[in-house]
């Protein structure tokens, strides 16, 4: 009889040391515990479990990673690392080109060829159907996309007007092109495959040299390979008589960049939609623009 009391005041030890084990962990981790009243003790108790038990353990959360290059040759780094064929990509995922790859950190994907198929925009803007070519800039997210009644045939990364130069937002048209052009900023910048939208601003789309932030004087520049596919499939406005009868490829520059936040794709591997941009946010931006649009680009007698 004696050897059964024994065990069972163990057995009534054991229960309230883990009773208040659980209270004292309870309370050094109620700002990790998100509950209702009515939620099941059951489920609390095992939020309070995980949060002892892993505090400091990360939890998958996309299809993202943080890769430190620390080379004196860090695009052959990352080359090796992702292949030479997906270089580019990612460097576009990053806002930057080659010329602008440092030893320093950047996103990857976890597995590049699950993702390769990802976009910068969305790829369908139903308010966009009956347009034959529109293009949209986003600058909250440094982005282009090209769209063909609606649909997004092309997209890529950009670097707009820097905190003090920054391109206005608003609806314009290409205007005129020009394979290369000297800058009206100043004449020792060559900008190849320009296509000018803002004639009197002297506002255009080019190739130029993308540092991972907003770094133009108000133009938007674009890699090598997204402006030369561009400025074949842009048209210019029309002139007859002295006059313009009809705008080129409209242009629609949306929303503003936030200087002040850390820049959207450096939050990928935390939030792998963090450079997305809602299909309704657009759809409402272009449906604004639409009779605009429709009115200026057809031509007038």
């Amino acid at each position: 009889m004696r050897k059964y009391s024994i065990l069972f005041i163990i057995i009534i030890s054991l229960l309230i040391l883990t009773f208040a084990f659980i209270k004292g962990t309870r309370l050094n981790y109620n700002a990790n515990i998100v509950s209702t009243a009515n939620e099941p003790v059951s489920n609390k108790l095992r939020k309070v479990i995980e949060s002892v038990s892993y505090p400091t353990q990360p939890r998958p959360v996309g299809m993202f990673s943080r890769v430190v290059l620390s080379t004196k040759q860090p695009l052959d780094e990352l080359a090796d690392l992702v292949g030479n064929s997906n270089v580019d990509f990612v460097l576009g995922i990053n806002r930057i080109d080659r010329d602008n790859l440092k030893s320093s950190t950047i996103v990857v994907p976890k597995d590049i060829n699950t993702i390769k198929q990802w976009e910068y925009l969305p790829g369908k803007i139903s308010t966009a159907k009956s347009i034959p070519k529109l293009i949209i800039v986003s600058q909250p997210i440094q982005a282009f996309g090209v769209y063909e009644n609606g649909v997004l045939v092309r997209s890529g990364p950009v670097s707009s007007g820097k905190k003090l130069k920054q391109t206005p937002d608003g609806l314009f048209f290409v205007n005129w092109k020009g394979e290369e052009v000297v800058s009206t900023f100043d004449d020792e910048w060559i900008l190849k495959w320009n296509m000018n939208i803002d004639d009197l601003g002297g506002i255009s789309m080019h190739q130029y040299s993308l540092p991972g932030y907003p770094a133009s004087h108000s133009c938007i520049r674009m890699t090598e390979a997204d402006a030369h596919w561009l400025y074949g499939w842009t048209d210019q406005w029309t002139w007859q008589n002295g006059k313009v009868v009809a705008e080129g490829t409209p242009v629609v520059v949306y929303g503003n960049y936030d200087f002040d936040a850390p820049p959207p794709w450096t939050l990928l591997p935390e939030n792998s939609k963090a450079t997305d941009t809602p299909r309704s946010i657009l759809e409402h931006v272009v449906k604004g623009y639409l009779p605009d649009i429709k009115a200026r680009t057809q031509s007038q007698p």
